[in-house]
């Protein structure tokens, strides 16, 4: 790891490279915890709507709502992965899919929700989301499109067209230990705000949600055991 001065690498400080590797065991710490007790962390981040910076396109990239007809043409190519039946669930659902089309080929898109969202998609947790907030719940860019920006500006777009439906809130969970994933919700321009954790399985499952995430209103945020 090494800071940057200029156009030239300078060598990491020392409070870098220990806070660098005090990070590599915090993590390797929770991915044990993972298996043996089942610990969970996710984080939640939320942002209001009208905070978001309306993102510039390039290279004449259309941007629009996907209907399901289109959802399941797209789907046969497994370049896209839009896996079939989670396409339907989720359409079904009435969950929202934008995407970055460049011509007639799909370059990224994102899932949004705007009201109650099973386990599946929520990384095993169950919540209701308010009713003025969209949540941000899976997404995927091409391979030949990454590493251009598209996700964030996709994400950003679909975010603020959001607004057109009451949301005045987003909202994403990303698990402890993503850090790419972090960098990406931090460029959308979302914030981490608290806690949601979960020890142990099945009918022994035990969850809680920290102080800022009870005040953001996401369902029961009692601490309980989940049959």
């Amino acid at each position: 790891m090494s800071s940057i001065v200029g156009d030239v690498a300078a060598p990491a400080s020392k409070h870098v490279r220990r806070a660098s590797k005090s990070t590599s065991w915090r993590h390797l710490a929770y991915r044990m915890a993972r298996r043996a007790v089942r610990l969970q962390l996710l984080q939640v981040w939320n942002c209001p709507l009208d905070s978001i910076i309306e993102p510039r396109w390039d290279r004449g990239y259309q941007f629009r709502q996907l209907e399901v007809e289109e959802l399941g043409k797209l789907g046969a190519d497994p370049t896209n992965c839009l896996e079939y039946h989670t396409t339907l669930r989720l359409a079904a659902a009435s969950h929202r899919c934008f995407a970055a089309l460049d011509g007639s080929t799909l370059a990224c898109y994102v899932w949004l929700a705007e009201h109650s969202v099973g386990h599946e998609d929520t990384m095993g947790f169950r919540f209701a989301i308010p009713a003025d907030t969209c949540y941000l719940f899976n997404a995927f860019t091409v391979p030949a499109y990454r590493e251009q920006g598209i996700y964030t500006r996709t994400a950003k777009r679909a975010l603020l067209e959001m607004s057109q439906f009451g949301k005045s809130q987003g909202l994403a969970l990303v698990e402890y230990g993503n850090l790419a994933s972090m960098r990406s919700h931090r460029r959308i321009g979302l914030k981490p705000q608290g806690w949601i954790g979960s020890l142990g399985d099945g009918t022994f499952a035990y969850r809680w949600y920290s102080s800022p995430v009870q005040k953001l209103g996401l369902g029961d945020y009692r601490s309980h055991k989940i049959p």
